[in-house]
């Protein structure tokens, strides 16, 4: 009897732990996807505290993302990962749903969620929008380069061209034309070099930026916020958000 019991219980012990190994092999197949979140929509306030601003929440399904509030020209520091499959977000700003939204993630690939507003204008309400990016994180062609795109978010600004002027060759370089509002660029690559970027419209209006050092082997989000043309009582004048992602 007592070799009977020793017999069952190395039985159940065998098959506890092809059990035990069959779910290590699901949790260790399942696809990952991984997504960052860019907030470019400015902060509300409470009606009877305006001292008070109010961020969004980044929600996947029903789980929250972030332990504090984002606030303008805020997002995650990190790309989250989570199960590939058609996922729901949803932005939040208090009890209030600014964005709901399904994303259909792929395994091993990389998000982003930029949230951004339109201007207001008369007869028209401010709108609140999301766009989102699959992101090329390869590495760059070269270890001298990095990796730098756009997220155009300024409400009013105009069609632009973008230029380049890179500390080492002391010229401007046009880097993109054409490029509109409500838009995120695919990656080009820049060489590692401080930089200062220039936005020019057709009417010759010129938005120039502070330096900013490109760092070899980095890959860049340059998110542009506030007005272009700087209306007293709206958003910030024009600048940019810089993101960087490895």
């Amino acid at each position: 009897m007592k070799f009977a019991g020793l017999r069952i219980s190395f039985i159940f012990f065998v098959l506890l732990l092809v059990y035990s190994c069959k779910k290590s092999d699901d949790i260790i197949q399942r696809e990952i996807s991984h997504i960052s979140f860019i907030n470019l929509l400015p902060d509300s306030t409470l009606k009877n505290r305006p001292d008070v601003r109010l961020g969004v929440d980044f929600y996947i399904g029903e789980q929250l993302v972030n332990i504090n509030p984002f606030f303008y020209r805020q997002g995650t520091s990190r790309y989250i990962d989570l199960i590939s499959n058609k996922t729901q977000i949803y932005i939040r700003r208090g009890s209030e749903t600014l964005i709901t939204d399904t994303l259909a993630l792929a395994d091993k690939q990389f998000y982003s969620v930029f949230l951004g507003h339109t201007a207001r204008r008369a007869g028209l309400r401010d709108t609140i929008f999301s766009i989102a990016t699959s992101d090329d994180l390869t590495q760059t062609s070269s270890g001298q380069n990095a990796k730098v795109r756009f997220a155009f978010m300024s409400p009013d600004m105009p069609d632009v061209n973008v230029t380049a002027k890179i500390r080492r060759s002391n010229r401007d370089s046009v880097i993109l034309t054409n490029q509109m509002f409500r838009t995120v660029t695919d990656f080009l690559e820049l060489r590692g070099d401080s930089v200062i970027f220039k936005f020019e419209s057709a009417a010759k209006e010129l938005r120039v930026t502070d330096t900013v050092f490109i760092q070899p082997g980095k890959i860049y989000t340059y998110s542009t916020y506030g007005t272009w043309l700087g209306s007293p009582g709206q958003d910030p004048t024009f600048g940019l958000v810089e993101t960087v992602y490895k």
